[in-house]
């Protein structure tokens, strides 16, 4: 097995993913190599470091902070703050449809009494 492939399976090796004709492999070769077997240490170390360093909680402001930043950076295109009132942005679309099918109701009542008032009405 060459060094690149035994350094590629560091993590796995770590972690005992590997199969166990693979596991030998990799631990023959780190028995046998002493550069190999130094980076391994060396991955080693890194990965506890990592891993000791526990968990920090986030700022308490964090996600207002990021949302302003978003808002700043796509000029107002999400997060947008939200205004009070209503204006032509802030309709919403379900109140917009409800008008059009209104006035398209109101259309088609209009048209059926017209045409029932021409059918009754006398030819000249």
């Amino acid at each position: 097995m060459d060094h690149a492939t035994v350094r590629d399976l560091f993590s796995e090796h770590m972690e005992g993913d590997l199969p166990p004709d693979r596991e030998k492999e990799v631990q023959d070769h780190l028995d046998s190599c002493a550069d190999c077997r130094a980076e391994y240490e060396t991955f080693l170390s890194m990965f506890r470091s990592v891993r000791d360093l526990g968990h920090v909680a986030p700022p308490r402001d964090m996600e207002k902070t990021i949302e302003k930043r978003i808002r700043i950076r796509s000029k107002g295109k999400f997060f947008a703050e939200r205004r009070r009132g209503l204006d032509a942005e802030a309709v919403p679309y379900e109140i917009i449809s409800l008008v059009i099918i209104a006035a398209t109701i109101g259309c088609l009542i209009l048209m059926t009494l017209l045409y029932s008032f021409q059918a009754v009405a006398p030819a000249p």
